[in-house]
């Protein structure tokens, strides 16, 4: 197609793409994911400190700072992880809001939220107002949590002021043992493999409805990746059985994103924990709807398994629902009569011949063809597609615009020009 009507942002959901008909299949997906998950309010006991001015405190030359800047951000990049893949949720506090955000007649508020722990990861400097609502918060019965060694700025000035709150809040080393057992009285969600061991593969969202909670389990890393942490490839296909241990006793039912439909969930109940066993593919997602009280007695899900594999070995019988095609999107090119030039993508190229012919660049702005006064023709750009075919191919048809003005050759030979729609 002429001019920037091909490209579409985002593209069209209609029959120029030739998986519309299936595209409700994950759309639904969303769809339901999303009225479940933006109900309610986020049910998060954490809060950590936002280092970002830590991070402003040592801009400048990478040649004096570069070191110091890549420890800070390994290390914010690890409590991140730490406190996700551990199953401790948490909301950023950014230190530019908490005056117009605090409430000082209840310290653990923060806007709407209200917090019983802050992390203070490691940093350079903190506020003056973050340390004051820190010490009305650690005072109020909050846990204050640092990481690291004592800040040594306040509002980016040396000073000593940060050490009377460092001395008597709590302070743990940034391994994810350490910090995940200091958190322990406030977990709400624990997520353990077969063995008893945290499962760090997954992460979870959980919201206070007005008569339920929402408890919401993904993967929290690409299955097709590699586990950073082992080294290996993940296993996609193999399960894992995973126990999901929610605070509080809890009757439990799977809302299924993918069909629509309602299950109850068989749960145990052990020192006020409602304890949910489950099996869990590579790219497994759950969503449970969880109502105060004790479940009915339900047996317990049977594990899905992985019966047998199939390898496609050799080729197989395919069907198309249309007709195949080949996207020319690669050519050699040559501009008027100058010489043959390696082969590029067609939009980069397109860039190209704008650059030497002085033409403005084809972007998001550039004015629709049918908008132009028509001029005449100054240029040639000669294109040459090469593929190979190792069948004979009947009544192929060339998609092209002003097939009338272009001369076409294939095989070296004069293509005739049946225009058939």
């Amino acid at each position: 197609m002429r001019g920037i009507r091909k490209r579409d942002y985002p593209a069209a959901i209609g029959y120029q793409s030739p998986w519309y008909k299936e595209y409700a299949y994950i759309e639904d997906h969303f769809a339901r994911l999303n009225t479940a998950l933006t109900r309610g309010e986020p049910i998060v006991r954490i809060g950590v400190i936002h280092p970002v001015e830590s991070a402003w405190l040592l801009a400048g030359p990478v040649s004096q700072n570069g070191n110091q800047l890549q420890a800070l951000e390994k290390n914010f990049e690890d409590v991140t992880a730490c406190l996700l893949e551990s199953q401790l949720d948490f909301d950023f506090i950014s230190e530019g809001l908490i005056p117009e955000l605090r409430k000082p007649e209840d310290p653990a508020a923060m806007g709407r939220m209200r917090y019983d722990a802050v992390v203070v990861p490691v940093c350079l400097t903190l506020r003056q107002t973050t340390l004051d609502w820190l010490d009305a918060f650690r005072r109020r019965g909050g846990d204050v949590i640092f990481l690291g060694d004592c800040p040594a700025y306040v509002d980016g000035v040396l000073s000593d002021g940060c050490e009377t709150l460092y001395a008597a809040a709590r302070r743990v080393n940034t391994d994810r043992a350490s910090l995940s057992d200091a958190l322990r009285r406030v977990r709400c969600v624990s997520l353990r493999k077969a063995d008893g061991e945290a499962d760090p593969g997954h992460i979870y969202q959980y919201r206070q409805d007005t008569d339920c909670r929402w408890l919401f389990i993904a993967p929290s890393r690409d299955p097709g990746k590699q586990d950073p942490t082992k080294g290996v490839q993940m296993d996609v296909l193999h399960p894992e059985d995973v126990t999901i241990s929610v605070m509080g006793r809890f009757a439990a039912e799977e809302y299924d994103t993918l069909t629509g439909q309602i299950r109850p969930v068989s749960c145990t109940y052990e020192n006020g924990v409602t304890e949910i066993r489950r099996t869990m593919y590579g790219c497994d997602s759950l969503l449970l709807r969880l109502t105060e009280g004790d479940a009915e007695a339900l047996p317990a899900e049977k594990h899905r398994r992985v019966v047998q594999a199939l390898p496609l070995r050799g080729p197989v019988e395919y069907t198309l629902s249309e007709p195949n095609v080949l996207l020319l999107d690669q050519a050699q090119w040559a501009l008027d009569d100058g010489p043959w030039q390696e082969r590029e993508e067609i939009l980069r190229l397109d860039n190209r011949c704008r650059e030497i012919l002085g033409y403005p660049a084809r972007v998001g702005k550039l004015a629709q063809p049918y908008t132009m006064e028509p001029k005449p023709e100054e240029h040639t750009l000669h294109l040459q597609f090469r593929f190979e075919s190792r069948i004979t191919v009947e009544n192929a048809a060339l998609a092209i615009e002003d097939a009338d003005k272009i001369p076409l050759t294939l095989n070296g030979e004069a293509v005739e020009k049946k225009i058939t729609g």
